[in-house]
């Protein structure tokens, strides 16, 4: 017997921080509808960066994005997909200054942090699911903080839908 004949469509969301803080967790939910069949999950087109200046290196702090993509909304929904994903980082000195002497910029892309996963979940009985992609930026530091720049993530996912006869 033949399969059934479907059709695919993308649905995004994005979510933009400026001024991102340390620890903080954002989500980015898509609504996927009634019969639908979960094919495949993107962050497509990541942007984050920021800068931080301090008086020596004591200061200078190790950051990560960590991210989790959920098929539900709920804390006890399955896990897809989780990664913790470094930063490209740049790091200069001004011997002359007093007070920012060390400065550092963090910044990564789609090479850093894209991910483009397959999936195969729901059906033809399924009901609507948030599909939930949450984000965070972790360091090595012992507290929140406030980052000078920007992040931005967005998330994509392809389903199918059944044709009606």
């Amino acid at each position: 017997m033949p399969t059934a004949p479907v059709t695919y469509h993308w649905i995004e969301n994005t979510v933009d921080v400026i001024n991102p803080a340390t620890f903080v967790n954002h989500d980015v939910d898509v609504i996927l509808p009634a019969k639908h069949t979960l094919r495949r999950f993107v962050n497509s087109t990541p942007t984050f960066y920021w800068k931080r200046g301090s008086a020596d290196f004591t200061y200078q702090e190790i950051y990560m994005v960590s991210f989790e993509v959920r098929y539900g909304a709920g804390d006890s929904a399955p896990v897809l997909y989780k990664s913790h994903r470094t930063l490209k980082h740049e790091i200069a000195v001004d011997a002359t200054a007093s007070v920012e002497a060390v400065f550092s910029t963090w910044h990564g892309g789609d090479l850093e942090l894209g991910f483009n996963e397959r999936a195969q979940r729901g059906g033809f009985y399924s009901e609507p699911q948030t599909l939930r992609c949450s984000w965070s930026i972790v360091s090595s530091g012992d507290g929140e903080e406030t980052l000078s720049g920007e992040a931005a993530v967005q998330f994509r996912a392809l389903y199918s839908l059944p044709i009606n006869p």
